[in-house]
């Protein structure tokens, strides 16, 4: 999920960067039923806040490497607030032996993530946080700052869509339809904090504000 692309960013339908969400109107549902046969199981998900992401890495003196992703990103701002946090950090030997050491995804306080014009500060601890899901280590304190840069900046409108029609030789395979509808600003950012213990300066990252509805449609 790391890249040294400058401004990347990952998800399920990748959200780079943002600034504070002005526009609090809620984009229109893309219609997608339309032309499917049965019942489709239909999930619905609205954003209307800001994203933030940072891909970091440190070397010691014996050229050991940690190096780690993370996304926050405020999901259902206006009818249901929650903000959902992803990361991950790995640790490699100079003989390029890596083990994921931290990861986690799920919601955090709202309160936690928080922007400001052309910044964004994070702070929270995935290790107290009964509802977050630990995959690997025992998570703990997490505080990161961003500030546009002003390298970039990048806009988008419109819809994107992915189909993954399964296996059409086996009865009762699963074909699930993606569809994201919406608008998407982003801009380059400098970032500097820590994750779990490990601190990193001026790292890749970006944020932005995401105005979308996404829909997921299996049948």
């Amino acid at each position: 999920m790391t890249t040294d692309s400058a401004g990347a960013f990952i998800g399920i339908f990748t959200l780079v960067a943002a600034v504070a969400c002005r526009d609090a109107s809620t984009p229109a549902a893309p219609a997608l039923t339309a032309g499917l046969t049965g019942a489709p199981t239909v999930q619905q998900s609205v954003s209307n806040g800001p994203t933030a992401n940072v891909q970091w890495y440190n070397t010691d003196a014996a050229g050991a490497l940690t190096w780690g992703d993370l996304n926050v990103i405020r999901d259902d701002a206006v009818n249901n607030p929650k903000t959902i946090l992803f990361y991950e950090v790995f640790q490699c030997t100079p003989n390029y032996n890596c083990a994921e050491i931290e990861a986690g995804y799920g919601p955090i306080p709202n309160g936690d993530f928080t922007s400001s014009g052309k910044r964004m500060h994070l702070s929270t601890n995935t290790g107290v946080n009964p509802n977050f899901n630990r995959y690997v280590g025992d998570g703990g304190d997490i505080a990161v700052d961003w500030q546009v840069n002003g390298i970039y900046s990048y806009e988008q409108q419109g819809v994107t869509s992915m189909a993954m029609p399964g296996d059409t030789l086996v009865p009762g395979a699963t074909r699930t339809t993606f569809r994201l509808q919406g608008s998407w600003s982003s801009w380059s950012a400098n970032a500097q904090g820590s994750v779990i213990g490990r601190e990193f300066r001026n790292a890749n990252a970006g944020m932005g504000t995401a105005h979308n509805v996404s829909i997921e449609i299996s049948r």
